[in-house]
């Protein structure tokens, strides 16, 4: 049943006569999407609906890469102002098409193999981070030893650094994660990482302090080391930075704005 949302442009969200209709952050208009399609057992046993289920199985690949990348960017991801997970999946297409060894609906989604396909991925559409911090972020990220350095420069408001003036305070955070390359397993038939071993490296992040936007900050040097890295090559290493925005709660306490802020992968190896 459909309702009839207050407020100016909101209009109506629900479901009237076959439609559904619902927000979603980073779209300004409601979407609107046709219920209906076969029923899930005739996906999974109709003869002639096989191209289905072979696309639906290397969605859902892609889908798992996608979930491993968001987890390298889980500090940066509520940075992000729409939902990333779609374009993430849409990025991993090729690298699946390029599997020349295993059958379609079976192809894996090996990034270690073209990492730089992630470099200088946005987060964000409005404000992103190359406009708001105008000079290159310096970098350096080791696979070999799995540390990583950061150089923020003086970041002068008006020259340097342009923040939308809604939030007083800011901060860099910068992350680094690893992302397992996904295949298919036969056992289970469907499609995983291919060592859950490395879902139990975690992300290494560093942060700034506070700084009041009005006066910028000087620069300074952020360094991360992932404690641990697996001795194989199938794994990417993900190197993130963003800017975080945030509100007084008390004299003494600062919080993180909620969705606001902006961040980009600075470098994928």
């Amino acid at each position: 049943m459909a309702k009839i949302v207050a407020g100016l442009g909101l209009g109506i969200l629900g479901t009237i006569d076959g439609l559904s209709i619902y927000k979603m952050r980073g779209v300004e208009h409601p979407v609107i999407r046709r219920k209906g399609g076969p029923s899930k057992e005739k996906i999974r046993t109709d003869p002639k609906l096989h191209q289905v289920r072979n696309n639906i199985s290397e969605f859902a690949g892609r889908a798992k890469a996608a979930k491993y990348i968001m987890r390298a960017l889980q500090d940066q991801k509520p940075l992000a102002d729409h939902n990333i997970a779609g374009r993430l999946n849409a990025m991993m297409m090729p690298i699946q098409v390029l599997d020349g060894e295993n059958d379609w609906a079976k192809r894996s989604v090996r990034l270690s193999a073209y990492p730089q396909l992630l470099n200088g991925f946005s987060l964000n559409r409005n404000n992103p981070f190359d406009s708001t911090i105008r000079f290159p972020l310096d970098f350096y990220l080791s696979r070999e030893t799995g540390a990583a350095t950061v150089q923020i420069p003086d970041l002068l408001p008006g020259i340097s650094f342009f923040a939308p003036d809604i939030y007083p305070w800011f901060r860099v955070i910068v992350s680094l994660g690893l992302v397992p390359d996904v295949v298919f397993a036969e056992e289970g038939k469907k499609y995983m990482p291919v060592d859950f071993l490395y879902e139990k490296i975690p992300v290494v992040t560093a942060k700034t302090s506070w700084y009041p936007v009005a006066e910028g900050s000087i620069g300074t040097v952020l360094d991360l080391a992932i404690p641990s890295l697996p001795g194989k090559s199938d794994y990417t290493l993900v190197l993130s930075a963003g800017i975080s925005y945030g509100k007084q709660q008390t004299n003494e306490l600062i919080i993180q704005a909620r969705h606001a802020g902006c961040a980009k992968v600075l470098v994928a190896c």
